[in-house]
């Protein structure tokens, strides 16, 4: 599993402008390739900057997609809202 948003969480301004939409690209088709899952990760969800919308506009119908969150420990499971 991987959480490509985690790479975008330094970008400012516009998340196209950090991170181009090749390497977008490159993302969807390395996980498609490799059938890895993406993870849109509910923590990333909750933090401006973190989530990307337009990256996950272009990730096809049927890409191997879950929703987690990052928990690192039992308490952190216990106060996630």
């Amino acid at each position: 599993v991987a959480h490509p948003d985690r790479c975008f969480q330094f970008a400012s301004g516009s998340s196209l402008e950090y991170c181009p939409e090749e390497t977008y690209e490159f993302l969807i088709n390395a996980a498609k390739d490799k059938n890895i899952f993406l993870e849109k990760n509910l923590s990333s969800m909750t933090n401006p900057g973190q989530f990307v919308p337009e990256f996950w506009k272009m990730v096809p119908d049927g890409l191997n997609t879950v929703i987690g969150c990052d928990a690192h420990s039992v308490n952190e499971l216990r106060f996630k809202n």
